[in-house]
Order: structure tokens, then sequence, then C-alpha cells
């Protein structure tokens, strides 16, 4: 079974994952936007191995507590590039977690390197898609890119999958494909 806990974090309320396999007690992090005790109480709490610390694109908001985070629990950085003592991933690429294979998908548009990564049914989003909206971005070829990558790559996945935000709650790709106007011209 896959757990995922949300912490909103920093002034701006990004949303930090740890999702982790109960079986293995491996965990991955997403978007560690500052340091928070919460962090470390949660892997305590459930005697969590951090396997990996994954970015979703470098924005500080996101980013803030990485070096923190990696010193306390260890774990390889996985991201889209730009991340020093990071390894770089990209669109399909997949790495273990526990029970489950973790499995990236690039969403370009809010950031040149925006990824978006899929555990089981779950998707963890960054600021590509949230809830009735989608990322900014620096113009129209850059929203374009956006629209299209979520089409292309999120959409398919299943009208059941669930959302994790990078900011506010979360959603289900079913949702956002009917509602979100983003998406409807």
């Amino acid at each position: 079974m896959l757990i995922v806990e949300k912490l909103p974090l920093t002034v701006l309320q990004t949303n930090c994952y740890i999702a982790a396999c109960t079986e293995a007690n491996d965990a991955i992090i997403v978007d560690p936007g500052e340091y928070d005790e919460r962090i470390a109480q949660i892997v305590s709490e459930n005697s969590l191995k951090v396997h990996y610390i994954f970015i979703t694109h470098g924005h500080f908001d996101h980013t803030g507590g990485l070096d923190e985070v990696k010193r306390k629990f260890g774990g390889e950085v996985l991201s889209g590039g730009g991340i020093t003592d990071g390894k770089v991933v990209n669109n399909g690429d997949t790495v273990p977690l526990g029970q489950f294979q973790c499995m990236v998908l690039s969403t370009p548009g809010h950031t040149p390197d925006s990824l978006s990564l899929v555990i089981g049914d779950h998707l963890f989003a960054g600021d590509a898609l949230s809830a009735g909206a989608v990322g900014g971005t620096a113009g129209r070829v850059q929203h374009e890119q956006l629209t299209d990558s979520i089409r292309d790559n999120i959409f398919p996945l299943g009208d059941h999958v669930r959302i994790y935000t990078g900011h506010g709650p979360c959603t289900t790709v079913g949702i956002e494909r009917v509602y979100n106007p983003f998406f409807h011209k």
C-alpha cells in the first residue's frame, strides 16, 4: 500500500509530500520547499527509509529545504536538471519504491524542465496542474507547451488518478479533464 502525507510549507503554502510503500517502508519526498520538523516526525513515526527526493521544478518554494532534507535523510535527488548534486531524470524513466515503480512524466511549460511523478494511481504534479488551474508560464508558447503536455502525458493516466498539486487541494484527472477551464476553449 502507498501512503501519502501532505505538508504545506513556506509562506507560499507549497505542498511537500512524503510517499511511502508500507510493505517496505521505502519513501520518497517530493518538493521540500523548506525543512520542517514534521517531515522528520513522519519519517521517524513510520520508520521510513528515504530513498529519493523528487523535485518537480527548480523554483525556490519547491527546493528551499532540499539541502537540509538531504543532509538529514539521505536519498538520491531526482530532477529535470538545474539542481546540483542530483540525477537528471527524463520522461518515461522509472525508479523503484518498495513494491511500486515511480514513473517520471515530462510536463514542461511552467518551467522548461518541469516534471511530474506517477506512483500507482497517484500523480505528483508540482505546479503543472492544480485544481481548476495550470501553472503560470512566461508566454503563449510555454502555455501551449504546458497544456499539451498535460493532455498528452497526464490525462491518459485515467480519470481515477489522484493529483497531488504543488499548491492547494488535491484533485483527480477526471475532475481536471472535465472541469478545468484551461482545457475548454
